[in-house]
């Protein structure tokens, strides 16, 4: 196919599946619910409609290192502050390696109908400090956008059998965890305006 070249009429019928597993997974309980209004909103623009989410999230994993997801063990996934309850049962949890909290923000996989509105939509989300985002994928059916907002902070807790923090920290950590998730999810915010324009502009035109 031509670079960049998208058949919108492919585009539409992916757009139409993607929203009814959207609502599906609503049912089911598979979509974060801060995030729901913000998936609402893409989808109602001209151009725009995202295939996966997440609002950010506290992760806690035995890995070697943690970015090694697929060859480390979840333990714990959470999409909203985590309590001291939370935190004290992942320390005394057994593992094999080392147990890693990692805090990330939110990323989305947006698919745009063609690759001028791609760039568009990828010089606005870095304009608001979505500064990680990239075009991931060129389809005759859409061009696909990884945005992603870059914050991530892992914290190891243990290697092996030895806890590296000491227990007068743990308080300390787990403020640090809710604080850095929290805002994190702010930058929600500036993705529900930037898309409510977005979604103003098709109004108008109709």
């Amino acid at each position: 196919m031509p670079y960049g070249y998208v058949d919108r009429k492919l585009w539409l019928e992916w757009r139409e599946r993607a929203y009814s597993e959207f609502k599906r997974d609503i049912d089911i309980g598979y979509v974060d619910e801060d995030i729901v209004e913000l998936i609402e909103l893409i989808f109602r623009t001209e151009h725009y409609f995202t295939i996966s989410s997440c609002s950010g999230r506290v992760v806690a994993v035995d890995a070697e290192y943690p970015w090694l997801r697929t060859e480390g063990v979840v333990l714990f996934k959470k999409h909203s502050p985590i309590s001291m309850a939370e935190f004290t049962r992942l320390v005394s949890t057994p593992v094999l390696s080392r147990l890693w909290l990692v805090v990330s923000g939110p990323i989305l996989h947006i698919v745009a109908d063609g690759i001028d509105q791609a760039y568009e939509l990828l010089r606005n989300v870095r304009s608001l400090g979505f500064k990680h985002s990239g075009i991931i994928s060129l389809r005759n059916d859409g061009v696909v956008l990884e945005v992603i907002s870059g914050i991530w902070l892992p914290i190891l807790i243990k290697e092996r059998n030895v806890i590296m923090l000491n227990e007068q920290s743990f308080s300390s950590v787990v403020e640090l965890v809710n604080k850095t998730l929290i805002a994190a999810k702010k930058r929600l915010q500036r993705l529900k305006d930037l898309f409510s324009e977005e979604s103003m502009k098709r109004s108008c035109k109709v």
